[in-house]
């Protein structure tokens, strides 16, 4: 009873909170970090479908951790990215007054390196020689256009799907 008067935020639902900050932040962030942001929070759910503040210790971030690994098969930059983003509206609970402190704290999550290949400009050659030569059919020439576009201009895929006529002048 101690505890639960110095401490009511131990009661509180993170999933409701969590709903808050991000409609908060809504407007702040790029519209694909809160699609990201709300699918970590659903994977969340689907591990614990009600969670409360005083549930996330680090016994529970190393479960939840595992789960993903062995349940949802995430490979690690996966797991990474969706304990970055639980960490982060931890800490705005903190900075909120809501908690004192974050069990990420307790809790080292890893991050894979991983290597970028470029192509050469060689092969970049080859492929814009592909497509002016016509010899593919129109469903591989509309990809190759879309990839040689992107490989010209440093547009990601994501972006890349996000465009318009209207978007490219």
């Amino acid at each position: 009873l101690k505890n639960e008067w110095k401490n009511p935020a131990r009661r509180i639902d993170f999933y409701k909170f969590f709903d808050e900050a991000l409609a908060e932040r809504k407007g702040d962030i790029a519209k694909q970090t809160y699609k990201n942001h709300r699918s970590a929070i659903d994977k969340l759910k689907e591990f614990r479908t009600e969670l409360a503040f005083a549930d996330i210790t680090p016994d529970f971030l190393e479960s939840y951790r595992r789960w993903m690994k062995t349940k949802k098969i995430n490979d690690i930059n996966t797991i990474y990215s969706s304990m970055k983003i639980l960490k982060t509206y931890l800490n705005i609970a903190i900075k909120k007054g809501i908690i004192t402190s974050n069990p990420f704290n307790q809790v080292r999550v890893k991050e894979a390196k991983t290597d970028r290949i470029f192509l050469t400009i060689d092969e970049l050659e080859i492929l814009w020689q592909a497509y002016n030569d016509k010899n593919l059919n129109e469903f591989e020439l509309r990809d190759l256009r879309h990839y040689l576009f992107m490989c010209f201009t440093g547009c990601r895929i994501s972006d890349f799907r996000r465009l318009t006529s209207d978007s490219v002048v």
